[in-house]
């Protein structure tokens, strides 16, 4: 009857450890998966803030060409093309459209570096998730081993009988 009992112990010992092992590849799978999805999501993030940037730019051009030819258009009515205050206002809208387009390109710099950084932390998470998931499958074959061991009658096979 002891045989019988560490054959069923084994076999039901080996089946835990291979569906453990199912369970473990699948996880792995699925963590790749996600860090896949992951970066295919930044890049496309990545995307988007670069046409936004873009966008935003070329109607800050379009909005200073508009104001540079309504003050053009407003001196020449007035008699004051070529002014002093007429080239005074178009260089302060020149200034303000260039700081405009540097604010963008930070910030456009500034959700890259934010998204990358949300990448590493994710492809970090998966990486810690797949350690558990080994440290686990090795918690499962020993497990195993130590079935089989005891199944086997254990330490009563080394000890001295008298």
């Amino acid at each position: 009857m002891g045989a019988i009992t560490a054959i069923i112990g084994a076999v039901v010992a080996v089946a835990s450890y291979v569906s453990s092992e199912k369970s473990r590849d699948e996880a792995k799978e699925a963590n790749a998966n996600a860090a896949t999805e992951q970066r295919q999501s930044r890049s496309e993030q990545v995307a988007m803030n670069s046409q936004k940037s873009s966008l935003e730019r070329r109607q800050q051009i379009r909005e200073a060409r508009v104001r540079k030819a309504k003050m053009m258009q407003s001196a020449e009515n007035t008699g004051g093309d070529g002014s002093a205050g007429e080239f005074g206002a178009v260089g302060g809208m020149a200034t303000q459209l260039g700081a405009n387009i540097g604010f963008n390109v930070g910030q456009e710099a500034g959700m890259n570096r934010s998204n990358a950084n949300n990448q590493n932390a994710a492809n970090y998470q998966n990486e810690a998730q797949d350690a558990l998931n080994d440290a686990s499958s090795a918690q499962n074959r020993f497990n195993l081993g130590m079935t089989i061991f005891n199944s086997a009658g254990g330490m009563n096979n080394f000890t001295k009988k008298k």
